[in-house]
């Protein structure tokens, strides 16, 4: 027994030492398993089920950038149209105002309407401080109502006269041909504006200003007026306002004809641009005559005669 024991012991040493011989000891401060190794392979390695019938990445090449369409320069505007520009702006910002004001005038009138009737009596008798509360605010909402009414008459007026100015300067391009001709009449306006005003606020009914606020030629009336005091005198002086309609009409017909008379003669005083002459088959040979021109025609004649004679 005991040299049976002692044959398994070899035995078992033996097969200790065998076992750790064929097992390859881990590098000292390697702390990775198998396990980590075995993935850390796969994942160098590339799939080739994929990446066997993947073709090479192509380079990328930049896009052309669109050629840049050159953008036309803007027209600088011109006066008017910036006048007309600056008119329009302004009409918005005055109807957003005048109706805003509408709105609370309405709303005041409500307001001053429905309270207004209320006496002391229609309060507590033992509460006056009520009554005079009803009272001070019925005074500030009224006085805000005439304020806001007097503004608003106040704008319509200013708009009518911003729109005048406005087309009387649109009347002033079109009536001169020449900057010479419009600086003149701005400066008789200048100089002698407003005491043509007085002299009609004094002694015209209001016929003279209703007729050239009518017409397309009111600038052209309105120097013609200024310049000549006896033609305005002899206007003023008829006490018939048909009259003087009738004497104002005939004026503009004769300041128009003369305008359209004007007009003729710088175009024709125009110099004229020469004419080019006639090229290709309409220009005749010098040494052509009538007699060949009869001879060519003679010619086609006998070449297609007539049928049915």
């Amino acid at each position: 027994m005991e040299t049976e024991q002692a044959m398994e012991y070899l035995k078992k040493m033996h097969a200790d030492e065998a076992s750790q011989t064929s097992e390859t000891a881990p590098t000292e401060g390697d702390t990775s398993t198998a396990a980590d190794v075995v993935e850390q392979v796969k994942t160098a390695e590339p799939d080739n089920k994929e990446e066997a019938g993947r073709e090479p990445a192509e380079t990328e090449v930049p896009e052309k950038k669109a050629e840049e369409v050159p953008q036309p320069t803007q027209k600088k505007p011109s006066r008017q149209e910036r006048v007309n520009h600056a008119f329009q702006r302004n009409k918005q910002k005055f109807k957003a105002e005048l109706e805003a004001k509408d709105r609370r005038i309405a709303e005041l009138e409500e307001k001053v309407k429905k309270y207004s009737v209320l006496e002391q009596g229609d309060f507590d008798p033992n509460d006056v401080k009520s009554y005079i509360d009803h009272k001070l605010a019925l005074d500030r909402e009224q006085g805000e109502l005439d304020r806001l009414k007097a503004e608003r008459t106040r704008m319509v007026d200013d708009d009518r006269m911003a729109e005048a100015s406005e087309r009387h300067a649109r009347q002033v391009d079109e009536c001169f041909s020449t900057d010479e001709e419009r600086e003149h009449y701005w400066n008789l306006l200048r100089n002698g504006g407003t005491k043509f005003r007085e002299f009609l606020n004094a002694y015209d009914d209001g016929t003279i200003d209703a007729f050239i606020g009518d017409s397309d030629m009111a600038p052209v009336l309105i120097s013609t007026l200024m310049r000549n005091p006896e033609t305005l005198k002899s206007i003023v002086e008829k006490r018939n306002p048909m009259r003087k309609m009738i004497a104002l009409q005939q004026l503009e017909n004769r300041l128009s004809v003369a305008r359209t008379v004007k007009r003729t003669r710088t175009e024709d005083s125009a110099p004229q641009k020469p004419r080019l002459p006639i090229t290709g088959s309409q220009v005749q040979n010098p040494s052509s005559s009538a007699n060949t021109r009869v001879t060519d025609w003679n010619r086609y004649l006998a070449e297609h005669p007539k049928s049915g004679y």
